[in-house]
């Protein structure tokens, strides 16, 4: 498990109350899974861009992005890598 997937369970956790073992990295967030409801998932956002330090942008989120922890996992590398390469491009 790497260092983002770590972080993303406990955010998770916390919002869920479930453990973060208790869950794998592809079992889904919404329907069916963790069912996280629409408050829920807002406050993950929020405490994802705390945590990772990046801004996430409505048009940026997809319901593939937010699938899984897994898909998550993802798009923060993406988020990141882009934000990355935006601040090296303005110095």
């Amino acid at each position: 498990m790497n260092s983002i997937e770590q972080r993303l369970r406990t955010i998770i956790s916390a919002i869920t109350g479930w453990k973060p073992d208790s869950f794998s990295a592809d079992e889904p967030l919404f329907r069916g899974g963790l069912e996280l409801d629409s408050l829920s998932a807002a406050e993950l956002i929020l405490e994802i861009e705390r945590e990772f330090g990046i801004s996430i942008a409505d048009e940026d989120l997809d319901l593939e992005s937010l699938y899984s922890v897994q898909t998550l996992c993802r798009f923060i590398n993406r988020r990141a890598q882009k934000e990355s390469e935006t601040l090296s491009s303005a110095d």
